[in-house]
């Protein structure tokens, strides 16, 4: 994984794969994850408004167990010199996962800009967690590093446009989410809510997101190319593959700006980006 973090730009990255490097079950370590379709432990992230690569780890080798992963995952952010959170909110969160089925249990989320590196800590949720919305069902928290903030993710059971409106509601810009959407769908809103599997994002503010599966993508990641292809990183890495072998763009996120645009942020296989 540390050559196509290094052809990403990302060699900031070393540092947090060192619990990867060194598990003690390195035959399977770099493909037992839930984080990607293909189990690569470890996933970059691209975005069309920012040429900042993101990454999304597992913290730990597939020797720990997902309700340990938690405390691995501060591990992680105390190694790199990043804000971890306070041991009561720790001990909260472990009470939520207490006793739940969990398939992943914590990842975390790095980002490099401008020579500083930022952190974000996923927290899975059992999906017998009390949805944050009505008309919903719990995946997981996420906890900034830098403002101590933290959002709910969860997935959208039948939504239509009238609910979807509904949620959207608090948002000043919610119009041109929703054609961003439809347009990177490749459908019109109504049909792609009847097939397209979502997911949402709520954090104070307020800050929604939406998020669909790449694969979903009317044309699949050729579709997607023109998009992401103005950054030079995502450019130079997957600019001369041709369109049938480009690989899977993982899920999709699209974020409201405050100018009035809509970021769209794809994730990708560290391993589909090796070679």
């Amino acid at each position: 994984m540390l050559d196509a973090a290094g052809r990403a730009g990302a060699a900031w990255l070393a540092p947090a794969l060192a619990p990867l490097a060194g598990s003690v079950w390195p035959e399977v370590a770099w493909r037992f994850s839930r984080l990607t379709r293909d189990g690569c432990p470890v996933e970059l992230g691209f975005s069309t408004h920012t040429p900042a690569v993101r990454a999304t780890l597992e913290v730990a080798g597939p020797e720990c167990g997902a309700h340990a992963r938690l405390d691995a995952a501060c591990a992680l952010l105390q190694a790199l010199g990043l804000p971890s959170p306070d041991a009561p909110r720790v001990a909260a969160w472990r009470a939520l996962q207490a006793g739940a089925a969990l398939r992943w249990g914590s990842w975390v989320g790095l980002r490099h800009e401008a020579g500083k590196l930022r952190a974000k800590l996923y927290v899975e949720l059992s999906p017998d967690h009390p949805p944050p919305w009505p008309g919903a069902r719990t995946r997981m928290l996420g906890w900034d590093a830098a403002t101590a903030g933290s959002e709910q993710y969860a997935s959208l059971i039948a939504p239509d446009e009238a609910s979807l409106r509904r949620l959207l509601a608090p948002l000043p810009a919610r119009a041109p989410l929703l054609a961003v959407l439809s347009e990177v769908i490749g459908l019109p809103l109504p049909v792609a809510l009847r097939w397209v599997s979502l997911g949402a994002s709520v954090a104070e503010g307020p800050r929604i997101a939406l998020f669909c599966r790449a694969r979903a993508v009317r044309g699949g990641a050729a579709a997607l190319r023109d998009r992401f292809a103005r950054q030079p990183v995502y450019d130079r890495l997957l600019g001369p593959v041709a369109d049938a072998a480009l690989p899977d763009h993982g899920v999709l996120s699209f974020v409201p700006r405050e100018e009035g645009t809509v970021e769209v942020r794809a994730g990708i296989s560290a391993a589909a980006l090796a070679g």
